[in-house]
């Protein structure tokens, strides 16, 4: 049963997918929230997937990337950034 269990956490984790596949995370990038939910929901467009909602979404990056609370989130010019995480597509158009 856990074999079942892990196989369908792995297909069905559409954020871990997209996390893996369009993000790099390493410390001193950062990725603004909008934008990161944004290239989230194109992501699922692309792939068929079910698009979570904008709290759902942030509450998987924050546990992804070990944020205990949105208030360790990088606040600049009103807008709230993860900390140690970048979109790909960022880095080819940079």
């Amino acid at each position: 049963m856990r074999i079942a269990t892990t196989a369908y956490a792995e297909t069905e984790d559409h954020i871990g997918r997209f996390l893996g596949e369009s993000c790099r995370i390493e410390p001193g990038l950062r990725a603004e929230q909008a934008g990161l939910y944004a290239a989230y929901k194109r992501w699922c467009q692309s792939e068929g997937a079910p698009a979570v909602s904008s709290r759902a979404f942030a509450a998987r990056v924050r546990e992804v990337m070990g944020l205990a609370s949105p208030k360790e989130m990088i606040l600049s010019n009103q807008r709230k950034y993860y900390p140690g995480i970048g979109l790909v597509a960022d880095e080819e158009t940079a």
